[in-house]
């Protein structure tokens, strides 16, 4: 191919790519945005899908999140790649934040006991012992370990889901329309200058 990269880059280099991109994520999120800005599809639709990958990067369900905001984007019409993309937001930066977040107000909401605090979640350990019920099927593992915080999760994700991606759909919608009316005016005043030349 004509723009192939000559040295492809090892699993390790993906890997640590995906962790901390190596031009920061500032510029991998606006880079994103570009991606998303440029779907072809309505504006509505392309909202719908990022609220969905948004919302959807709040709930605990790791590895399953495209899947989910697949599924979501198809029951409310929104664009999937859009969705998609958007799940960008949950990465191994913002995790820890997304999941003491949804813990604290899972457990607020439900009356539950602080049975941890602040950075003390041992988030590792739970995805440890989640495995290892399921693959030994020991759902004592899963009663007296996993459920005590991952409960708690699923309901402080799931409202903080609702919520943002609520406020996210009215907020990229405006910023989506702006920037299509903004480039739309760039073709027209460059088609301008094109036929002043002529």
């Amino acid at each position: 191919m004509l723009f192939k990269r000559k040295n492809e880059p090892t699993f390790i280099e993906k890997t640590k790519n995906f962790i901390y991109p190596k031009k920061g994520f500032i510029r991998a999120y606006k880079y994103l945005f570009k991606r998303i800005t440029r779907i072809p599809d309505k504006t509505h639709s392309i909202a719908i899908g990022v609220a969905c990958g948004i919302g959807i990067s709040m709930t605990p369900f790791v590895g399953l999140q495209i899947l989910l905001t697949t599924l979501f984007c198809f029951i409310l019409r929104g664009n999937i790649l859009a969705g998609i993309i958007a799940t960008a937001i949950g990465n191994p930066i913002t995790f820890p934040f997304i999941w003491i977040g949804s813990y604290k107000l899972g457990a607020y909401i439900m009356n539950y006991p602080p049975l941890v605090s602040g950075m003390q979640i041992p988030f590792i350990e739970i995805f440890k012992d989640m495995k290892e019920a399921l693959l030994t099927m020991n759902f004592n593992i899963m009663t007296e370990k996993v459920l005590p915080i991952f409960n708690p999760m699923i309901i402080g994700g799931s409202i903080l889901g609702i919520i943002f991606g609520i406020l996210t759909y009215f907020l990229i919608i405006g910023i989506i329309d702006e920037y299509k009316r903004n480039h739309q005016l760039r073709i027209e005043e460059a088609s301008k200058k094109l036929q002043e030349t002529k």
